[in-house]
């Protein structure tokens, strides 16, 4: 008795070439969307318990986020223009300040760091009010 042995089927190149495309598309929808809901939790978190640096400026040592933007547009905010809570909590502590008045009478701070991108805070509320990049003029 004789019996017969199939062979598996061989890939072809352009087959093999989808599947690998298709694994990476689906790794980089994975990837990105883990992205936006870190930075979404970084965010929410800066707003609701705020970000501590560990020598205090001007009193503060935690800084919120201004609940006047909604989440969602401090998350754009950070997306676009580059910050995170370590950037944040890095220009804080080293960054070159500036106090001035803004046209509603508040006196603020901002802070700077090397690149020329700063922070817009309330000295006396402890409350980040802007993240801005060096394209900002002020």
């Amino acid at each position: 008795m004789q019996v017969a042995h199939s062979s598996p089927s061989k890939l072809n190149l352009s087959s093999l070439l989808i599947l690998l495309f298709i694994a990476a598309a689906g790794l980089w929808l994975v990837r990105s969307n883990n992205s936006d809901d870190d930075l979404r939790a970084e965010v929410q978190e800066a707003l609701d318990s705020g970000i501590e640096i560990p020598i205090a400026l001007n009193g503060c040592n935690n800084f919120k986020l201004k609940d006047f933007k909604s989440l969602k547009r401090w998350i754009k905010q950070f997306k676009t223009r580059g910050f995170s809570k370590a950037k944040i909590s890095d220009v804080l502590q080293h960054g070159r300040r500036e106090f001035f008045t803004d046209g509603r009478g508040n006196n603020l701070l901002r802070i700077f760091d090397t690149d020329g991108n700063y922070i817009v805070l309330d000295p006396l509320t402890c409350e980040i009010w802007q993240i801005a990049p060096n394209t900002f003029l002020y």
